[in-house]
């Protein structure tokens, strides 16, 4: 089902270029979770393989979709950038954690 919602998203992208492929794939995601003939099969026998889908495979093609979009223009900028950029994400990252194991 998720390769099928792949390939829904793709041939959206393809007729309108404007729309990423990302996107289309969150909206049909959503879309079809909410139909009443797929509400079923979405929430039945097809969960364990979207979780996975949505929770791993769609977390990997986001970090990808922001690597290709920023990674060049950072580089452009100049390396006091870079540096900046990891400084912030790194203490995005460990402030994040640190904050939850507080909050619980």
């Amino acid at each position: 089902m998720a390769v099928l919602g792949v390939g829904l998203a793709w041939d959206v992208h393809w007729f309108v270029p404007a729309v990423p492929m990302l996107t289309a794939a969150v909206v049909l995601g959503i879309g079809s979770a909410h139909l009443p003939g797929l509400r079923g099969v979405v929430r039945g026998i097809a969960r364990p393989g979207l979780s996975f889908a949505g929770k791993r495979l769609m977390r990997v093609g986001i970090v990808l979709l922001g690597l290709k979009l920023s990674l060049h223009d950072v580089l452009g900028i100049g390396w006091a950038t870079v540096v900046m950029v990891l400084a912030v994400v790194t203490a995005t990252f460990f402030g994040t954690l640190w904050l939850g194991r507080r909050i619980g």
